[in-house]
């Protein structure tokens, strides 16, 4: 039995949520906590420092999580 497949260019419910929530600065960081987030920030590239306080910003926006993206994007 052939299995039904997505129409071109229509996109999937799932598609659609992760265009209005935007791209997530690295897979899996809406289920990680501040304190993970923080340490992988402290590391981090500064592009991705700079998506982590910009998706933060419009998501969540967590105090820690913003000065650790910060602390990060200052140090350059």
């Amino acid at each position: 039995m052939n299995s039904p497949s997505k129409p071109p260019n229509q996109a999937t419910i799932t598609d659609r949520v992760a265009e209005l929530l935007g791209k997530q600065p690295w897979p899996g960081y809406d289920e990680q906590t501040a304190d993970a987030i923080t340490t992988r920030l402290n590391a981090a590239a500064l592009d991705t420092a700079r998506q982590a306080r910009s998706y933060e910003r419009d998501h969540k926006n967590r105090r820690h999580v913003l000065k650790a993206a910060t602390r990060r994007i200052e140090r350059g």
